[in-house]
């Protein structure tokens, strides 16, 4: 069964739901999983406390929407949706609506926004929904969580609960179709969330629907201009690993903070950046050396104030980079160097993993979500209509078995991994068919003829029935037979 096809049947099956239980909570919640299914794919940014999340977000949004202090705001989920004007929606743990506002801070439009909980406490809420005229919100929903691994174990649960446990919450809205995981190196909370992050207790789970992302990388060797390449070195290293390798598809360093800035330069820094410039290379170099320099009153012209501002929106590292460049070209505008900047925090190399990665899985990554939820749902309604929940159900495993985008996620993990042993060339086969993130059946649909179907076919049923290979070697083996044998199917 193609993706298209599975992805038909689940919104079937929420019809359905909804037709046969109509005016309950249980109608409801499908008509909220039925419009995710439609929706933009639900994109999650998690990791431990102080990680750079909210940094990251306002980077991919190019807008300082989300609070980056440690504020009540980051202590709740707060979800970013595309809308025509902003627009914010606060609820509570029961699913009741709470009063939040939105509104700007600072000096006109150079400001921040802030989120207003209007006297609430952030334990009152379960999320926050704001909707915002940003080009990257029409494909992606990207969702805001509290940091992991704070001393406040309730603030840890939020995240954990929203992204971890949607089959046992009521909110119908919970739960991320991918995620984005920040870390300075791999702690055991970060392999823990991750482990349980793709072991959702279905079919489906998948590190090609995860990636890390090397946190605050210009802080490594004291914020020196070459951070980002012993960054990266360490990102090859770590991707590397089989431990991590088995949790995520790939790691990048990302300097969130300089993504940001470039994101939301302003012409009045960039006129104290290039004042600082005129300074000569001794000054510079003093300058620069450290935060209690760069504020020392006996330094340049600016006052304090204004290199205060500056080392909150750069860092040491970020007022390197960019002074550098306005040294090499003096002739460079705003533009040039807010895309000079982005160029060099490791962004681009983010939305190209979102991009190519994804957003061509989308689908799939989303019909995996609905499955989780409606598995979940059926369960809540059992009591009340035992025959409609055990239909679900049934219908539910068979989209498990027989959708092979599905089961391709599963076994792709097993493959990248290395949980599954093949040989050399089974192994490049198998990666290239269930790594393709248009899904495996792009990968053999009119590309290979009938005779080369069916000697694939047999050659992976051969090697799946080798009793040395054990029975995740068999499900791996299976799948990939299916997928050639379902292209066989539609090329007849």
């Amino acid at each position: 069964m193609s993706i298209d096809a599975a992805y038909h049947q689940l919104l079937d099956v929420c019809a359905r739901i909804e037709s046969t239980l109509p005016g309950t909570p249980h109608a409801t919640r499908a008509a909220a999983i039925s419009a995710r299914l439609s929706g933009p794919l639900r994109v999650a940014i998690a990791g431990r406390l102080k990680a750079g999340k909210s940094t990251l977000l306002n980077a991919l949004v190019g807008e300082r929407l989300a609070a980056t202090d440690a504020g009540e705001c980051t202590q709740i989920v707060t979800v970013y949706g595309r809308g025509d004007v902003y627009d914010t929606r606060g609820f509570g743990r029961d699913g009741a609506p709470l009063p939040v506002g939105l509104r700007r801070v600072g000096e006109g439009d150079d400001g921040s926004w802030e989120i207003d909980l209007k006297g609430a406490n952030s334990s009152s809420f379960d999320r926050i929904e704001i909707d915002w005229p940003a080009s990257v919100l029409q494909q992606l929903t990207l969702v805001d969580t509290p940091g992991l691994g704070s001393l406040n174990e309730a603030i840890s649960r939020r995240s954990l609960d929203f992204l971890l446990a949607a089959s046992d919450r009521e909110s119908d809205t919970s739960g991320a179709d991918a995620v984005i995981y920040l870390m300075r190196h791999l702690h055991a909370l970060d392999a823990e969330f991750l482990g349980a992050f793709l072991d959702r207790r279905v079919v489906g789970a998948s590190p090609v629907n995860s990636v890390a992302v090397l946190a605050r990388p210009d802080e490594i060797a004291a914020c020196r201009d070459d951070a980002m390449v012993s960054a990266d070195r360490i990102a090859r290293r770590m991707e590397a690993d089989p431990v991590v390798s088995a949790l995520v598809g790939s790691v990048i360093p990302v300097a969130g903070l300089l993504a940001e800035t470039a994101a939301t330069l302003r012409e009045r820094e960039v006129a104290a950046l290039r004042e600082m410039a005129h300074c000569s290379d001794d000054e510079l170099a003093v300058l620069l050396r450290s935060v209690d320099d760069l504020c020392d009153v006996s330094r340049t012209s600016l006052t304090v104030e204004t290199r205060r501002e500056l080392l909150d929106r750069f860092g040491l590292f970020g007022l390197r980079l960019a002074i550098r460049a306005i040294r090499s070209d003096p002739s460079m505008t705003s533009s040039d160097l807010a895309r000079w900047l982005l160029a060099h925090s490791g962004l681009a190399r983010l939305r190209n993993v979102i991009t190519t990665t994804f957003l061509p899985r989308a689908r799939t990554l989303k019909s995996h979500t609905a499955v989780i939820e409606l598995d979940a749902l059926a369960r809540a309604f059992e009591t009340l209509h035992p025959v409609l929940a055990a239909d679900v159900r049934r219908q539910l495993e068979r989209l498990q078995v027989e959708g092979v985008d599905l089961a391709a996620l599963t076994v792709a993990h097993l493959v990248a991994s290395g949980t599954v042993a093949l040989p050399p060339a089974h192994r490049a086969e198998a990666e290239r068919l269930l790594l393709a993130p248009e899904g495996p059946m792009a990968m053999v649909g009119g590309v290979v003829g009938e005779p080369e179907l069916l000697e694939a076919i047999e050659r992976w049923r051969t090697l799946g029935a080798d009793p040395r290979g054990g029975p995740l070697a068999v499900q791996v083996c299976d799948t990939i037979a299916r997928v050639y044998e379902l292209a066989l199917a539609e090329a007849g």
